[in-house]
């Protein structure tokens, strides 16, 4: 499973990742009405996606809107297991500006 997040630029966010310890699985791709992405692995080997904000997939069409309402409740947090936390929770803090707060990532 992975998850992607949205910024501003994601080849800056490619370069981070690679600076922190992270490889690109994917370089950035544009998909023509759709958006821009990129996925990389963090240090333990977790698929992410990197995904342009305000990009294409948030515009009106078909593949736009932004994320659907869907069906169940709203998502409070999710949880990124690696082999070494404070490692962890320093890589996703220093890539995507998370704090910490009470040992709890804050987006």
């Amino acid at each position: 499973m992975s998850f992607y997040v949205g910024v501003d630029d994601p080849q800056a966010a490619l370069h981070r990742v690679e600076s922190l310890g992270g490889t690109t699985v994917l370089p950035v791709t544009q998909i023509p009405g759709v958006g821009t992405f990129a996925m990389f692995s963090d240090p333990d080997g977790n698929l992410v996606g990197v995904v342009e904000a305000g990009g294409a997939a948030e515009a009106e069409g078909p593949y736009g809107g932004g994320p659907s309402a869907g069906d169940g409740v709203a998502v409070d947090w999710f949880e990124v297991l690696g082999s070494d936390a404070e490692r962890t929770q320093r890589f996703y803090c220093n890539l995507f500006g998370w704090t910490l707060n009470d040992s709890r990532l804050l987006v």
